[in-house]
């Protein structure tokens, strides 16, 4: 049984030992994560096996007690034995010996288990002490990360939004407001140009209509005074008596 947990207390150990030793590269927030849950991950095996640990120093120190218990008792019963003034039982007593003799060898054995098992069992509470605190430590320093990392990213998006208006603003300015407003005074002029040449035409033709009606009207006027005029200069006919 102490055999069976040495060689766990020094492959949990070393485990542990190991992640708490390792060198972590702060600049990746991925390889901080995956440190944290190997911690996590090792931390709760660390557990577990301080909890067996523990649990076997307890049922050791149950079989010293007992056996203590059983040799205390055999003890008393030699002595006994030895001393009750009757020699014809003295021969129990070396049966009872013998019994001691083992009990005590046995003893000797479950002490030595008990004080590795108890070596055992504080070695890995300290080491899931450290671990845990180490734990801890990263768990805190991964949320400091994760928050730089957001608040980077927050910057980066500023930037970019900075950077895509501060280009649109360049943008607008090689187009000048004063550049624009004479180009469309120029046209205006040039639409205003062509909008007299229109009208003049136009007032040309209307011009020319009412000339032509003037002339007209002018010739019926005067072919009406000419018709008065052979009119009046035409003799009377006699008028018949």
């Amino acid at each position: 049984m102490a055999s069976l947990f040495q060689k766990a207390r020094i492959a949990v150990l070393s485990n542990a030992h190991s992640l708490i030793d390792k060198v972590i590269d702060l600049n990746s927030v991925e390889a901080v994560k995956q440190y944290v849950r190997d911690l996590e991950e090792s931390l709760n095996d660390l557990r577990e096996s301080a909890a067996v640990a523990a649990g076997n120093v307890t049922t050791v120190k149950r079989d010293v007690d007992a056996l203590s218990a059983r040799r205390d008792e055999l003890d008393r019963n030699i002595d006994f034995i030895l001393t009750d003034a009757d020699t014809t039982n003295d021969h129990l007593a070396e049966a009872m010996q013998v019994r001691l003799n083992a009990i005590d060898a046995e003893l000797v054995s479950k002490r030595e288990e008990l004080t590795a098992a108890e070596q055992t069992a504080s070695a890995l509470a300290d080491a899931a002490s450290k671990l845990g605190a180490k734990h801890a430590d990263m768990v805190s320093q991964l949320r400091q990360l994760k928050s730089l990392e957001q608040a980077t990213k927050a910057k980066a998006k500023a930037a970019d939004a900075m950077q895509s208006a501060g280009a649109a603003m360049s943008h607008g300015a090689d187009a000048s407001v004063d550049d624009v407003t004479a180009r469309l005074h120029a046209e205006g002029d040039v639409q205003d140009a062509r909008l007299g040449q229109a009208l003049e035409g136009f007032e040309d033709g209307v011009d020319h209509d009412v000339a032509l009606a003037q002339a007209s009207a002018d010739l019926a006027a005067r072919k009406a005074r000419l018709a008065a005029a052979a009119a009046a200069s035409s003799p009377e006919p006699a008028s018949v008596g």
